[in-house]
């Protein structure tokens, strides 16, 4: 069976009917004659009750709801205010916070808590949420304007049936195909008549190259024949002169060794004789 949650929280600045300008305050909720009651607060206009009290609701669509503040200062107790309201219109699965202002009464709110568990309008559901557009950003100074890329080509493109289609080319009736490669490397002919000149290096000896007969002309170079063997010959002969030098060398430096030892033996015998005469023994 659909159930009713009233959840009363508070009052405030609730009507005092009292000499001394007091009241001790509670509340009476009826629901298709169902009625349930707060706890008393003492001596306070502003009570905080805090208190869940729950209905069985038969005809959701005619219930109302009868809310009265009641003293217990007074014997019977005494209304303070009231309200009523239809419980038809409130959603589903939803609680629902309302401040209430209390009729009958000079003064006086009261703040309660409505939940419709098993009854009510049927909340829609939610949308999805739209994608959030690309957010374009301002160009920069000194760099241009951004521009959308263009959609990436498919290659190859795909076939149009309405375009023209160049027909492929047509080879010749009795022509081979493919063509056969050039041939390279091929040889002229040659002329029997040609006659290919003799080298003339080395030139001929004792040729006289005159350039010039004007007095800033460079003398007259003489150019010779090259000696007979070639370079190796010459090389030898150079090896040979060397040789011959250094051996040359080598003699008279023998030659010079054995003059100063024959000088140092004259003189030894000179001493010699000259010592014997005044006959003292040689040194």
């Amino acid at each position: 069976m659909p159930t009713l949650k009233v959840t009363v929280i508070c009052g405030r600045k609730l009507e005092s009917r009292h000499a001394l300008g007091t009241c001790s305050p509670y509340v009476e909720i009826e629901c298709e004659k169902t009625t349930k009651r707060t706890h008393t607060v003492k001596a306070n206009r502003d009570p905080n009750w805090n208190e869940t009290c729950d209905f069985l609701v038969r005809e959701p669509t005619s219930a109302q709801l009868h809310i009265t503040v009641m003293d217990d200062n007074k014997m019977p107790s005494r209304a303070m205010g009231k309200y009523t309201m239809s419980v038809s219109h409130l959603p589903r699965g939803k609680a629902v916070k309302q401040q209430l202002l209390l009729k009958d009464c000079s003064t006086g709110t009261l703040d309660v808590v409505l939940l419709a568990a098993d009854f009510g309008i049927a909340q829609p559901r939610p949308a999805a949420p739209k994608p959030a557009p690309k957010q374009q950003y301002p160009p920069q100074q000194g760099y241009p304007p951004q521009q959308q890329q263009p959609p990436a080509r498919q290659y190859p493109p795909p076939p149009n049936p309405g375009a023209y289609q160049q027909p492929p080319p047509q080879q010749p009736q009795g022509a081979a195909y493919p063509p056969p490669p050039p041939q390279y490397n091929q040889t002229p002919p040659q002329n029997p008549n040609y006659q290919q000149p003799q080298n003339m290096y080395p030139p001929p000896p004792n040729v006289n190259v005159h350039v010039s007969t004007s007095p800033t002309a460079p003398p007259v170079q003489n150019y010779s024949a090259p000696p007979p063997g070639g370079y190796q010959a010459q090389q030898q002969q150079k090896k040979a002169g060397s040789s011959f030098i250094s051996a040359g060398k080598h003699l008279a430096g023998l030659a010079d060794k054995g003059l100063d030892a024959g000088y140092k033996g004259a003189k030894k015998a000179l001493a010699a004789a000259g010592a014997n005469k005044q006959g003292q023994p040689p040194q």
